[in-house]
């Protein structure tokens, strides 16, 4: 964790876990109760693309919404599809579509924590994703990199003469 961090209410990941044994299962139980649909879950943090960079506030509805929301845009998504899943979790398309997702739809996730081009494409060899979402640019950087190891006139022809039934 980033020193300039500590003492200002962060705490690491490990500290937590370790002191995770100090809460009595009665007081989960009153917090779990306690917790209501327009309570905040959780903050996202946006790097300012079209300003000052902030983080926007979702509470459990939001959360519940947008993960319908997806569903319903996308139905024929199902617990037999593999994702394979490269971006961040704090970037909203890689927490609510990829990482709440597998949640949702009860589906397999293979992660790639490498965003090269490259990377991704010895991914999908490997995991044989169905689901691959992304941004246009990334598709694009996609495209030029298989270009640059396939033919890709010659296997559009083969596709071509495939569906013909020659």
């Amino acid at each position: 964790m980033d020193a300039g961090l500590a003492g200002n209410g962060v705490r690491a990941l490990d500290a937590i876990a370790a002191r995770a044994g100090e809460t009595p299962p009665a007081a989960l139980d009153r917090r779990r109760l306690a917790a209501r649909i327009d309570d905040l879950a959780t903050i996202m943090y946006t790097s300012g693309t079209t300003g000052t960079p902030k983080g926007i506030r979702f509470s459990h509805r939001n959360v519940v919404f947008k993960r319908f929301a997806r569903a319903l845009a996308l139905p024929e998504i199902g617990e037999d599809d593999v994702f394979l899943c490269y971006l961040p979790l704090y970037h909203t398309f890689g927490r609510y579509l990829e990482l709440y997702g597998c949640i949702f739809w009860g589906r397999r996730t293979s992660s790639s924590t490498a965003h090269r081009s490259c990377a991704l494409v010895g991914g999908m060899v490997r995991f044989r994703p169905t689901v691959f979402i992304s941004v246009p640019k990334k598709w694009i950087q996609l495209h030029e990199e298989i270009a640059r190891a396939v033919d890709l006139s010659s296997a559009s022809d083969r596709r071509s003469t495939r569906r013909s039934g020659a």
